[in-house]
């Protein structure tokens, strides 16, 4: 006869699993977005290299708040490298950089994405053991 105390300890490491594949994918659906917004603005900039000088544009200041500004340099960015230093960068350096963190984060998500499936693969184990403890109970 299974003890009722060894079905409650499968039972919270089952729900310990959950709670870990749970943190998993809110990692993996973070990575997948801000793997978007790089792409978004790697397009961004490749329509930047055809601005010409002088021309208008819109100039975000905090997400949905713009204000208009004048292009005088199509050739360099302002890059915050990090710890706030801001270095001037070519658009194709930029990119490069910016393809360089997308390559970063799509191995990072392939990583938690296996994670993610061991996590599946045990709690599917421990749904199994419990199943058979409750109906050898």
């Amino acid at each position: 006869m299974v003890e009722q105390q060894e079905i409650q300890e499968k039972y919270i490491e089952l729900q310990f699993i959950a709670q870990q594949m749970q943190a998993v994918q809110q990692q993996v659906s973070a990575m997948e977005e801000q793997s978007q917004e790089i792409n978004s603005v790697i397009a961004s900039l490749a329509s930047l290299l055809n601005a010409k000088k002088g021309s208008k544009t819109l100039v975000p200041v905090s997400e949905g708040l713009f204000v208009q500004g004048t292009i005088e340099n199509t050739e360099e960015l302002m890059v915050n490298v990090g710890s706030n230093v801001v270095v001037r960068k070519s658009i194709p350096d930029t990119q490069s950089l910016l393809n360089e963190r997308v390559r970063e984060l799509e191995t990072h998500n392939q990583k938690m994405r296996a994670r993610l499936a061991e996590l599946v693969a045990k709690a599917q184990q421990l749904e199994s053991q419990l199943q058979r403890m409750m109906e050898s109970g």
